[in-house]
């Protein structure tokens, strides 16, 4: 168990404060756009200033892009945990359950973040933001019981599904001159497809769709599919 309390007093506030204002946003996400969301709102819900706010996030849209990064960080402890001797087939198929499961808790919160990766892709996926990474303090302190939270590393879910695209490919469950960016492509398309197009997102029907979706792609990709049951 890592002692929380040895960090600075200063750090333990900061990581506080930033994982406060990402749920607050997450909460109101369900209420109203993302746009229409003030920062006053989420300063008032995690009890600070808006100096302190623009410290710690310099643009609104920068508390979007961390809660994501805080979603794959846990997504992907899921998967080295639950999945890592699984096939690469296997750990994508978890990884779009899971996937499913979260739009279901948060869904409001994952279309907003959809949209802001159609209104700024740029910005969306860049990598050197330091306002938008996971520390590793606030990683102990969001998830408390997943060891070795804090070897996770950041890159979004793309670098995931890279991964698992990889596994497959070695595996010999995809053939050897596989696109992998291609397949990455088209599985991050069914990320963030999916949950637009249909219209009931129940996590059930979600699933499902998912699914479905993966395997006509998989097969597509010249590979086998695999019972989804045990997921």
């Amino acid at each position: 168990m890592v002692d929380i309390a040895s960090y600075p007093l200063k750090e333990r506030k900061r990581a506080r404060v930033r994982l406060s204002l990402a749920d607050s946003m997450i909460r109101r996400t369900r209420e109203r756009s993302f746009e229409k969301i003030r920062v006053e709102q989420l300063c008032e819900d995690a009890e600070v200033s808006r100096a302190t706010f623009f410290r710690f996030f310099p643009k609104k849209i920068d508390l979007i892009f961390f809660a994501m990064n805080l979603w794959t960080i846990e997504t992907g402890w899921h998967l080295e945990n639950r999945y890592k001797s699984a096939s690469g087939y296997r750990r994508i198929a978890a990884f779009f359950h899971l996937s499913a499961n979260s739009f279901e808790k948060h869904r409001h919160f994952f279309i907003a973040a959809i949209g802001q990766r159609v209104l700024d892709p740029v910005e969306f996926n860049r990598e050197d933001n330091e306002f938008n990474r996971v520390s590793v303090l606030e990683r102990f302190i969001r998830f408390p019981d997943y060891k070795g939270i804090e070897s996770i590393p950041e890159g979004g879910f793309t670098r995931i599904l890279r991964e698992c695209i990889g596994i497959a490919i070695h595996n010999n469950e995809l053939p050897k001159n596989t696109d992998e960016e291609k397949a990455v492509l088209s599985l991050a398309c069914l990320f963030y497809g999916i949950p637009v197009m249909v219209s009931d997102r129940s996590a059930k029907n979600l699933t499902l769709v998912y699914s479905r979706q993966l395997d006509t792609i998989w097969q597509g990709l010249g590979g086998k599919t695999e019972p989804h049951d045990s997921l």
